[in-house]
């Protein structure tokens, strides 16, 4: 947030209910919204929570979350319970590079691979590639078929 006098009034409430709860809670003051959001994403949360007028504005500059919830009425409980959203969301940081669990999690897909055509051009790539990975022998089945 960019607002100093609900950061305080937050923090004083987290602050109790996190000792109580034993929760592990960041409370930042940006200079503006962008480099909120910025944060954020560097942070990387299970649940963020947008709060303010602006609030949806900012929600799309958020990437780098399990799960972003808009708006004060918004409690992260209706995530966990009811709002249709799943609950298995990336924890520790680790929405910097996983999502939440979805259905496509699920689904097994197989890669299908033909190869037509003129093909020196990606022999060459493909075998220099193997060759740098130490993989002769695959630089070999590429070699076979030029």
């Amino acid at each position: 947030s960019d607002d100093t006098a609900l950061l305080r009034s937050v923090a004083r409430e987290l602050l109790g209910a996190s000792a109580r709860l034993r929760a592990r809670v960041f409370i930042y003051r940006a200079p503006d919204l962008r480099t909120a959001a910025r944060a954020i994403n560097e942070a990387a949360p299970e649940h963020a929570l947008l709060a303010g007028r602006t609030a949806a504005a900012h929600a799309d500059s958020i990437d780098r979350a399990g799960a972003v919830f808009i708006g004060a009425r918004s409690a992260i409980a209706f995530g966990d319970y009811v709002a249709g959203t799943n609950h298995c969301l990336p924890t520790g940081a680790t929405a910097r590079w996983a999502s939440a669990l979805r259905v496509e999690d699920f689904v097994r897909w197989t890669s299908r691979v033909e190869m037509r055509g003129p093909l020196t051009s990606l022999i060459g790539a493909a075998a220099a590639i193997a060759g740098h990975e130490g993989m002769r022998y695959h630089a070999a089945s590429l070699e076979a078929r030029g």
